[in-house]
């Protein structure tokens, strides 16, 4: 199968001042002069391959680098070193409501929310029913978003996430705050994207996720590359790992 997603030696490190911005302590700086911001590596040296069709989780403790390299893959952040090779169109996912707007009805939302995804008015009324359908949000078209609960905005967002034709899905914790009903209407999704010979990397704690949908994990430690390979071994390494640890 054809690679749609190649990552070379990447790398990534952040700028952080080493002490608190406080009145006194910017005082100093223009006094002393400013000191050497501390570099922090968030990623180190990361290596992988997507193929079409493929799905790949990413696991890893809070603060191995995930997110972070969901963000460089999306085109949110920059890299610092290494490579980024992407053979067709994207769709990252990170927050639910990133992109919607809590004053405005659900309906509005999804005119919103949807342009974003990368669909057109015309496309959106040709999907309305199915993404109120998924969303199960139907008799609350007209409510705003603010009145709905974190789990029925999680839902809406995945609604309209799902009719875009995107080629390559990025997801961040996309089953947090969802229940048992929208995990399994997720689990059809992935289903019906392999199926269509979509790709998907997803990070996620979510360890039944990962083993459940994903061919391939890789495992992160602060933001180094511990291990990648299939799935299920992956997570049986991680569980293992960390037990150990936990003792």
């Amino acid at each position: 199968m054809e690679h749609v997603l190649e990552v070379h030696n990447l790398s990534k490190f952040f700028l952080v001042q080493p002490q608190k911005r406080t009145l006194f302590n910017l005082f100093k700086r223009v006094v002393a002069g400013p000191k050497t911001d501390k570099k922090v590596w968030a990623l180190q040296d990361i290596n992988f391959a997507l193929k079409q069709g493929e799905n790949i989780g990413i696991v890893g403790h809070n603060g191995a680098g995930k997110t972070t390299l969901l963000r460089i893959l999306a085109g949110i952040y920059r890299q610092t070193a290494g490579t980024v090779e992407v053979n067709g169109s994207i769709i990252g996912y990170f927050q639910s409501e990133v992109g919607m707007d809590r004053e405005l009805i659900v309906l509005d939302n999804i005119y919103l929310f949807g342009a974003i995804m990368g669909l057109n008015r015309k496309e959106i009324n040709k999907r309305l029913e199915d993404i109120l359908d998924f969303s199960e949000l139907k008799d609350f078209i007209c409510f705003p978003l603010r009145d709905l609960s974190t789990g029925s905005i999680l839902r809406l967002a995945m609604a309209i996430v799902k009719e875009s034709a995107a080629d390559i899905f990025f997801f961040d914790e996309m089953l947090s705050g969802g229940d048992l009903g929208f995990q399994e209407k997720c689990f059809n999704v992935f289903s019906q994207y392999r199926k269509m010979g979509k790709s998907i990397i997803t990070a996620s704690h979510h360890l039944e996720l990962i083993e459940r949908v994903c061919d391939k994990a890789l495992l992160l430690d602060h933001g180094k590359q511990v291990d990648f390979g299939p799935a299920k071994e992956i997570v049986a390494s991680y569980r293992k790992h960390w037990a150990h640890l936990s003792v």
